[in-house]
């Protein structure tokens, strides 16, 4: 093991100290290590802020490329698994704050989020969260169809992308 931090640790390790900046001891946040005797999916961040659970995913763009190029929409898209985003639906309907967050705006505003919840009782829409918690993807891509994209399961791509992006076989 070579000891350099990745791409994931180094910006949770800047997400945390932004938050801690901006909140001081009302945020409590920690970073979740998984291993064998932890649950698949749960998310990297966790903590309060005020009162409120907050739930974070974090996927670092440098671990999603595009040409060569960091890709933040990749690593929103297709970074979560299906059970961490599971996990995160699990904190959102139990009434906590959930995001999947790839840039520390995103994070800031994901707390921004919760400590108007705190304050207010009112949620705010994290725009870039709607593919997590529509469940209502719904593709006829088969392997009979010869989608290349489908599998046993269902269409790979469909369950991976938002709505706003469905299967390109679709339009064929």
């Amino acid at each position: 093991m070579s000891g350099k931090a990745g791409p994931e640790t180094k910006l949770i390790k800047h997400m945390r100290s932004d938050g801690h900046e901006a909140y001081g001891s009302s945020l409590v946040l920690t970073k979740y290590h998984g291993g064998a005797f932890g649950e698949d999916g749960v998310s990297d961040l966790l903590g309060t802020l005020l009162g409120i659970m907050i739930a974070i995913e974090v996927k670092a763009p440098e671990s999603y490329r595009t040409r060569g190029e960091p890709d933040p929409d990749k690593a929103l898209l297709w970074g979560p698994t299906t059970k961490q985003k599971a996990y995160l639906r699990r904190i959102h309907n139990a009434g906590g704050v959930a995001a999947v967050c790839v840039t520390r705006e995103q994070f800031m505003v994901t707390l921004n989020a919760a400590y108007h919840y705190a304050t207010t009782g009112k949620r705010i829409d994290l725009p870039w969260m709607d593919f997590i918690w529509d469940e209502d993807i719904i593709c006829t891509c088969t392997v009979e169809s010869g989608c290349e994209y489908a599998t046993e399961g269902g269409c790979f791509y469909c369950r991976r992308a938002p709505v706003t992006a469905p299967c390109p076989n679709l339009d064929s």
